[in-house]
């Protein structure tokens, strides 16, 4: 793999991986078992600094635009700004 090796980091700790979309494709799959509509899966980006622990210093959210699949641009772009100025303020 190439880039940096982030291994040391991680199992020191100072490195948390959160899988934040995997655990809502399992919940959405629960809801689609059970005949539920999965609109009720979307969550406004700035509910992500729920995942972000205090302390942290600096937080990656990849694969940022899963989480609006069914927004359109301005109403990402709103929910972007809304994320970043939620997490400038912690």
């Amino acid at each position: 793999m190439r880039g940096l090796d982030l291994a040391e980091y991680y199992d020191s700790g100072q490195l948390i991986i959160g899988r934040v979309f995997e655990s809502r494709s399992s919940k959405s799959g629960q809801v689609t078992k059970y005949g539920f509509a999965q609109e009720g899966l979307e969550i406004e980006l700035s509910q992500l600094t729920n995942y972000v622990l205090d302390g942290i210093d600096a937080a990656v959210i990849d694969n940022i635009r899963v989480f609006t699949l069914r927004s359109t641009a301005q109403d990402f772009r709103d929910q972007f700004d809304a994320l970043n100025f939620a997490l400038n303020k912690n």
